[in-house]
């Protein structure tokens, strides 16, 4: 049964939320120890390859930061790495996630904020019926209602430029995932790639074109980064 179908099983027979959490969790670790991986398309095998073969740094050693951590395991960039010994910066904007991250991901410094292309005191987050896809990117919140979706609330939370963020805790990523719904490559053009060196990025694809009409890969290619492939929604770029 894929997890599509055991979503579906859940919703039909009205498990409870707490069990159904504890179901899907429970899929997630048997499918984890079977084919390797806690993302849907394995880009957190992908990436520790990558990291392994291309910049001889282990798992357990991985420096990563994770923007729209979410899920503390299923579906989550990073798990692999902070299962293995390794710690980094977790950043999630809704403050029930961030919670339960702070609970299970306990050698990591988790943040409750939103990531944006400038320093701002708060921002308005629309916390939506299916978590994975609240955002603070107003089009992308347009688009989600009309699939459906309905806005459970809105809440307020801190805003911070990326740059500020590494250098207020003075770290410095090999590893970095974005999911932001819409706002990945808004974020990803306002990093200061001279002065971070990121070995690995994976992010949400998008259609989306800069003022000078580059699109995220153009524009990746030209601060140094390479497009190592595509797995479903997200991208995962190698530098040079």
């Amino acid at each position: 049964m894929n997890i599509v179908k055991l979503k579906g099983y859940i919703k039909s027979n009205y498990i409870t939320s707490k069990l159904a959490e504890g179901l899907l969790n429970i899929y997630t670790l048997l499918r984890a120890k079977f084919r390797g991986g806690y993302t849907k398309y394995q880009e957190d095998v992908i990436v520790e390859k990558i990291l392994k073969e291309n910049f001889h740094i282990r798992t357990e050693e991985v420096q990563y930061i994770d923007i729209g951590a979410n899920h503390f395991m299923r579906g989550n960039n990073t798990y692999l790495f902070s299962k293995a010994g390794a710690n980094g910066i977790l950043i999630e904007a809704d403050p029930i996630l961030c919670n339960k991250l702070i609970k299970k991901r306990k050698r990591d410094t988790v943040i409750n904020a939103a990531i944006g292309t400038d320093d701002c005191k708060e921002i308005d987050f629309y916390v939506l019926s299916l978590p994975t896809r609240s955002s603070m990117d107003k089009s992308h919140i347009e688009q989600s209602l009309k699939q459906g979706l309905k806005i459970n609330k809105v809440i307020k939370v801190p805003c911070i430029n990326l740059n500020t963020l590494l250098d207020k805790y003075k770290f410095e990523p090999d590893y970095l995932s974005i999911d932001i719904e819409g706002m990945d490559y808004k974020v990803l053009r306002s990093i200061n790639y001279g002065q971070h060196n990121i070995k690995v990025i994976i992010a949400e694809r998008t259609d989306e074109k800069n003022d000078n009409g580059e699109t995220m890969d153009d524009f990746m290619t030209r601060v140094g980064y390479k497009v190592q492939g595509k797995y479903g929604s997200n991208v995962i770029y190698v530098k040079n």
